[in-house]
């Protein structure tokens, strides 16, 4: 697991770094026009995600890891900090980088349904960067609560 001090993780999200040395490219800034979000969802029948913009489901998981931080429960969080390429032309983007109290360093997925290839995604990148604990996040209506799953190496 690679551990990060809560004074480095601040200094990384107060200056708007999207890299940690060694593993992780910088997160796309791409700019989405209106016409090419139309092509996007007609070529593949989803909407794509905008970088940086959370959906409803994030902001959810936002909201709830704000009220684990200010609880102490964990030091600190951020969406999406980090872009993994797992192979040519294939990259992961993390939604959220969780930093635990006692330094651990987490990446959540936040589905509202799992799609194979985010669940081989994952998978892989758990594979690759065994140093980090990749967590999937969904949110069950039967429960009213946050239903975990833990993805290791």
């Amino acid at each position: 697991m690679m551990h990060m001090s809560l004074a480095e993780f601040t200094a990384m999200k107060e200056t708007n770094a999207r890299v940690l040395p060694g593993t992780i490219e910088t997160a796309s800034t791409a700019v989405v026009t209106p016409d090419l979000y139309a092509s996007i969802v007609k070529a593949t029948g989803r909407p794509q995600h905008e970088p940086g913009r959370m959906n409803k489901l994030e902001a959810k998981y936002a909201q709830h890891l704000e009220l684990r931080s200010m609880t102490g429960e964990i030091k600190a969080w951020a969406f999406e900090p980090l872009k993994l390429k797992l192979a040519p032309s294939t990259f992961y983007n993390v939604d959220f980088i969780v930093v635990m109290v006692d330094g651990r360093v987490e990446l959540h997925e936040t589905k509202g349904h799992w799609e194979d290839d985010a669940r081989v995604k994952i998978k892989v990148a758990a594979t690759m960067f065994p140093w980090w604990q990749f967590v999937g996040v969904q949110w069950s209506k039967e429960m009213k609560d946050w239903k975990i799953e833990r993805f290791r190496a």
